[in-house]
C-alpha cells in the first residue's frame, strides 16, 4: 500500500470519528456554531413580502398569486426567508359572438359590420397558470425583499416574465405594476384582461415612496420608455432616450382610498424624411375604492391623456400612442379617455361577486382611415366561490361593443369561468 494510500485512508477514518462525535454533541446552536444556513420549513408563510410589506411599497393585484399560500424555508436564526407559491388556473369561456378567434375579452378585436358574425365557440386554457418565489433577508440597515414571478402568455405558451424586482426601506427597482395604476381599485375578473378601460402595465422601474401624515402616501418613478405606434414601411422608429416620469398620492382610510396620479413622458420619432420629433404625452388617472359597509363596495377609475394609450388595457399594444399624417410628414399623440365602476358584493363568507361597467374611446384625428377605433363599452358580471382553502370557482358573463371613426358597430357576448388551485 502506498504512501498516499495510507493518508487517504487515515483521513477518511478520523473524519468518520469526528462525524460520530459530532452527532452524538448537543444541538450545534447552544455551542456556538453558525446556524444560519440550516434551513427549516415553517407552518405559515406569515413573514415575507406580503405581509411586511409595512411602507405600502409594493402593489398587489387580484390577477397574481394569492398572498395567503406558498411554501416557506426559513434559516434557523430567522434572519432569512425563501418563499414558492404558485396557482393552477383553467379557464374557459363559450362564445356567442363576436370574438371567437380570441382568448382574452379586448373590445378592441370585435369585429364590425358584416365581419361580426353570430358562431358558437368554445375553448378552454391554462395559461393563466403562475408561479414564482419571494425571499427577504435581514440586515443591519433593515430587511431586502425580492420577488419573481411568471405565467404561460408567452409566445406559443412559453413562460412569460410578471414580476423580478427587489426593495429596501422606501426604494424598489426591477419590474412590476407601473406607478401609473391602482390596482387596489380593480376588480376581480375571470378574464385575464379585466375591464376594458382599467390602467394596468408592468414595466420596468426605479420606484420610491414615503408616507406622511397617518393617511397620506406619495410614490414617484422614472419606467422603461416604450411607444405603442404603428411605423410606415416609409418611416424608421427612433430610439426613446428619456424615461417616462409618473407621480401618485393616496389618501387611506377607514373606508377606502382615493388615488390621483401623473404621467409625463417624452416621445421620439422619426419621419419619412429622417427627421426626429420630440413630442410631449401626458396623462392624468383618478382611482379609489370606497366600502359602503361590511359587504358592499365600490371600485373606480378614470383615466384620459395623450399619448398614453400603452398604460390602457383595452388600447395597449394597437398603435395608438400617436398617429402619422402622411399628408404633412408629422405625427401627433393621440387623445385617448376610460373609465369604469365596479360594484362589488360578499354574498357569504366564500361567495362574492362583482358588477362592472367601462368605456374606452379615442379623440380621432381627421387624417384617421374610417375604420380607426372611435369607442368600445364593456360589461361584466360574475360570482366566485371559494370551495375549500386554496380551491376557488368563478363565473362570468361578459359584453364587449366596439364603434369605429366612420360609425360601424360590432358586439361581443361571452360566458367563461375559471378554476384555480392556489398553493
Amino acid at each position: 500500500m502506498g504512501v498516499r494510500t495510507k493518508l487517504l485512508l487515515a483521513v477518511l477514518i478520523i473524519s468518520g470519528f469526528n462525524y460520530k462525535l459530532v452527532e452524538a454533541q448537543e444541538p450545534a446552536v447552544e455551542k456556538g456554531i453558525d446556524t444560519s444556513f440550516v434551513v427549516v420549513v415553517m407552518d405559515k408563510p406569515d413573514t415575507v413580502i406580503s405581509s411586511t410589506d409595512t411602507s405600502g411599497i409594493v402593489d398587489f393585484h387580484p390577477q397574481d398569486s394569492p398572498q395567503e399560500t406558498g411554501f416557506l424555508i426559513t434559516t434557523q436564526d430567522g434572519k432569512s426567508q425563501l418563499l414558492f407559491r404558485g396557482s393552477i388556473r383553467m379557464n374557459g369561456a363559450i362564445d356567442l359572438n363576436g370574438l371567437q378567434n380570441k382568448e382574452n375579452f379586448q373590445t378592441l378585436d370585435i369585429p364590425v359590420g358584416d365581419k361580426n358574425i353570430s358562431e358558437t365557440r368554445f375553448f378552454l386554457s391554462a395559461r393563466q397558470t403562475r408561479f414564482g418565489m419571494e425571499a427577504q433577508k435581514e440586515t443591519n440597515g433593515g430587511p431586502i425583499a425580492m420577488r419573481i414571478e411568471g405565467d404561460f402568455f408567452g409566445k406559443e405558451n412559453s413562460l412569460r416574465l410578471r414580476h423580478a424586482y427587489g426593495s429596501f426601506r422606501d426604494y424598489l427597482v426591477g419590474q412590476t405594476w407601473s406607478v401609473f395604476g391602482d390596482p387596489l381599485a380593480l376588480p376581480w375578473t375571470v378574464d385575464f384582461e379585466g375591464p376594458n378601460s382599467s390602467v394596468l402595465e408592468r414595466t420596468v422601474q426605479m420606484r420610491y415612496s414615503s408616507t406622511f401624515g397617518n393617511k397620506y402616501r406619495f410614490t414617484a418613478s422614472l419606467e422603461a420608455p416604450s411607444v405603442d405606434l404603428i411605423v410606415p414601411d416609409s418611416v424608421q422608429a427612433a430610439y426613446q432616450s428619456i424615461p417616462d416620469v409618473i407621480a401618485r398620492i393616496r389618501k387611506s382610510g377607514n373606508n377606502g382610498h382615493i388615488q390621483f396620479a401623473a404621467l409625463i413622458r417624452n416621445i421620439n420619432v422619426k419621419t419619412a424624411l429622417g427627421n426626429k420629433e420630440n413630442l410631449i404625452g401626458y396623462g392624468f388617472l383618478l382611482s379609489g375604492r370606497y366600502n359602503i359597509n361590511a359587504k358592499n363596495h365600490l371600485l373606480m377609475q378614470f383615466v384620459n391623456g395623450q399619448g398614453i394609450a400603452r398604460y390602457i388595457t383595452a388600447l395597449t399594444g394597437r398603435g395608438l400612442d400617436i398617429v402619422y399624417n402622411s399628408a404633412n410628414d408629422e405625427f401627433e399623440t393621440l387623445n385617448v379617455y376610460g373609465g369604469f365602476i365596479s360594484y362589488g358584493i360578499n354574498w357569504a363568507d366564500h361567495l362574492f361577486s362583482y358588477f362592472t361597467p367601462g368605456i374606452t374611446g379615442a379623440i380621432n384625428k381627421p387624417y384617421q382611415p374610417d375604420n380607426a377605433f372611435r369607442f368600445s363599452g364593456y360589461f361584466s358580471a360574475n360570482i366566485f366561490w371559494d370551495i375549500i382553502e386554496g380551491l376557488r370557482f368563478g363565473g362570468e358573463y361578459s359584453y364587449g361593443s366596439r364603434i369605429n371613426k366612420n360609425g360601424e358597430w360590432g358586439g361581443a357576448n361571452r360566458f367563461s369561468f375559471i378554476v384555480y388551485y392556489d398553493f
